[in-house]
């Protein structure tokens, strides 16, 4: 058993990820393996129970393997029946507001999360799970409320400021929001997405700021396409052309497909004279996706813009026109 509950502790941490398929049936998402280890620990749990009714921990540990089995609604029996049996155990009521919550059931989750704050007033993360679920019923104000008592019972905790920033940015308190996304990176120096965040708020306010920003993400993230079309575009942003058009060929390098990278890519040759390569991208565009409405409209957007270019590049898009019938 304590293979599989090792197992267990894995995937709860991925059942967030699960929870986002709308409580679908989440067997098809797991490794067959795993999907085996976690219906026999199903039935470890269940005999647990059969021998003794009142096993708190077993409840809550067979809750677990039903929410990252998708079978929420069964996990919410145990965690109630184990509520029941210790009404004083925060634990469940945190981990039970989790589940709620990805049901769409935020009222109960929020009381449900009120208790655990009850029981342990001292709990940062409780604060930090209320702030977050505050937040996702657009009760900011409140969320910014939890958040800085998060920070105040626990100033060292990276996460706390992340979602505090995330919360002041919602709120137009871009100022605010890169103060904190930057003690986050402090206290945790590879957190990309603090990294990209800051970068976003900054490529409104200084583009210089932006490209450093989003030249430390390309480093710690040297394999992301998204990174160097990021890199690409505060790169563009700040006049820098020809140093974007190497990070949207990098991006384009690392992912084949990546559409952004294209369109940016197309865009910005057109901008420096380069329409043969333009109209190039232009093909691989259309060759990968045509059906898109985005798309589209993108790849229509080039071609006006190619067409108000001066009176020579008419010339190319004729011969290039010529080209394509005599193949």
């Amino acid at each position: 058993m304590k293979k599989t509950f090792f197992h267990l502790i894995v995937f709860f941490v991925c059942s967030f990820f699960l929870f986002s398929c709308n409580n679908k049936e989440s067997e098809d998402l797991l490794p067959q393996k795993y999907i085996d280890d976690l219906k026999n620990e199903l039935i470890n749990y269940s005999n647990v129970i059969n021998k003794n009714p009142n096993d708190v921990n077993a409840y809550i540990n067979r809750a677990k393997v039903k929410v990252i089995l998708g079978k929420s609604k069964e996990a919410l029996k145990d965690y109630n029946k184990a509520i029941s049996i210790d009404p004083l155990n925060y634990n469940v009521y945190q981990q039970k507001a989790r589940v709620e919550q990805s049901l769409g059931h935020f009222s109960t989750a929020l009381k449900d999360l009120d208790k655990v704050i009850e029981l342990t007033p001292n709990n940062s993360r409780a604060y930090i799970d209320r702030a977050k679920l505050k937040s996702s019923i657009g009760d900011y104000q409140g969320s910014l409320i939890d958040c800085n008592k998060a920070i105040e019972l626990d100033s060292n905790n990276d996460d706390n400021y992340f979602i505090r920033a995330n919360i002041k940015r919602s709120l137009g308190d871009n100022k605010g929001a890169i103060e904190d996304y930057k003690k986050t990176i402090e206290l945790n120096p590879v957190n990309v997405v603090a990294y990209k965040c800051e970068a976003e708020i900054m490529d409104i306010k200084n583009y210089e700021q932006a490209v450093e920003l989003f030249k430390k993400i390309t480093e710690m993230n040297p394999n992301s396409a998204n990174a160097w079309d990021n890199y690409g575009n505060s790169l563009k942003n700040l006049g820098k052309k020809e140093e974007a058009l190497v990070a949207y060929k990098k991006a384009i390098e690392l992912n084949p497909n990546h559409m952004d990278a294209y369109i940016n890519l197309a865009k910005t040759q057109i901008e420096v004279g380069n329409i043969d390569d333009a109209l190039s991208n232009l093909e691989k565009m259309e060759e990968l996706d045509n059906n898109n409405k985005y798309v589209k409209e993108q790849i229509e957007e080039i071609k006006k813009q190619i067409e108000e270019q001066p009176k020579e590049v008419e010339l190319t898009l004729t011969k290039t026109a010529s080209d394509e019938e005599n193949k």
